[in-house]
């Protein structure tokens, strides 16, 4: 009995040290809930609210007020070349000028004013076919600019070469050829006096070539004698004129005399204008030939040369 109550008494302390135990605890942790937190508040989050509708769509916002529609633009103006309109358009032929003197000033400016689409001569530009003299010649054709197209005169040739002339005259080659509308015009070298083999055959085949419907040929030399003792062609002239009626040229323009000559030969009409710086025997004044071209063919008229006195 006294082992029992010995045990019991041993036992009885340690129970009342662990009641003590948990009783601390459980006051400790009441006040640790009671008293407020020293620590810094966690931030609140706003919870995203459920989405229970849908949206209507936003309304159209309303536009700038519509553009006119662009008006198409009137086409500028056009200028259609005369010798391409299918009306009647000119040019202009020179005889010998001898320099680019009074007589060939007021010629251009002549043709200037009437609109002649281009001028061709018949040679004789110069008197000494120099450097110089040439360019005498382009600086009056930049006082007056219409297209000009030279041939080959003897006076042109000075050193029998043409250098000065193919250097300074303006014309791609001794003998060239060109196209204006309907128009075809040869320019022959018969500076020399003479028509040779090649230079026939140049022309033959230049013609043959051209699919123009009217065709005119310039030399200087005429292919046979307007007036008695006049100069013409040492040689070539007989098979010159026999092309000319067999290819159907429609006009030959020649130079070197002084006097207007017009003839029809075969069906083919051979005009000299005449020297431009010299007077006609009857005291008129000098002239130059104004071509026109139409559906029907060509017209040749003289239109005098009024040269102002000095």
């Amino acid at each position: 009995m006294k082992r029992a109550a010995r045990r019991s008494n041993q036992r009885n302390p340690m129970l009342w040290v662990l009641s003590v135990i948990i009783v601390a605890s459980m006051v400790c942790s009441l006040a640790i809930s009671v008293l407020p937190s020293r620590s810094a508040p966690a931030e609140e989050v706003t919870p995203t609210p459920r989405v229970l509708w849908t949206p209507s769509p936003v309304p159209p916002q309303p536009t700038a007020a519509p553009t006119a529609e662009p008006t198409t633009p009137v086409a500028a103006a056009t200028s259609v070349p005369s010798e391409e309109s299918g009306r009647p358009w000119t040019f202009a032929v020179l005889g010998a000028s001898q320099g680019a003197g009074a007589a060939a000033r007021a010629a251009l400016q002549a043709i200037l004013q009437e609109g002649d689409v281009f001028v061709l001569h018949t040679g004789d530009m110069t008197a000494t076919g120099t450097q110089v003299a040439f360019e005498e010649w382009r600086g009056l054709l930049a006082e007056y600019p219409v297209p000009f197209y030279p041939t080959p005169g003897e006076q042109d040739n000075a050193d029998g070469h043409l250098v000065a002339y193919l250097a300074f005259s303006g014309a791609p080659a001794a003998h060239y050829s060109f196209d204006r509308g309907p128009l075809h015009v040869s320019v022959v070298n018969a500076s020399e006096g003479a028509l040779g083999d090649e230079e026939l055959a140049w022309l033959a085949a230049d013609l043959a070539g051209s699919s123009a419907g009217l065709r005119v040929v310039a030399l200087h030399y005429p292919p046979f004698a307007a007036a008695e003792g006049a100069e013409v062609l040492a040689s070539g002239g007989e098979a010159f004129q026999q092309l000319m009626a067999s290819e159907g040229v429609e006009l030959v323009v020649a130079g070197h005399l002084p006097a207007f000559s017009d003839e029809v030969r075969d069906g083919v009409r051979y005009v000299i204008p005449g020297a431009l710086d010299v007077p006609s025997a009857e005291g008129a004044p000098p002239q130059y030939l104004r071509v026109t071209v139409d559906e029907t063919g060509l017209a040749v008229e003289g239109v005098p040369v009024l040269v102002p006195a000095e």
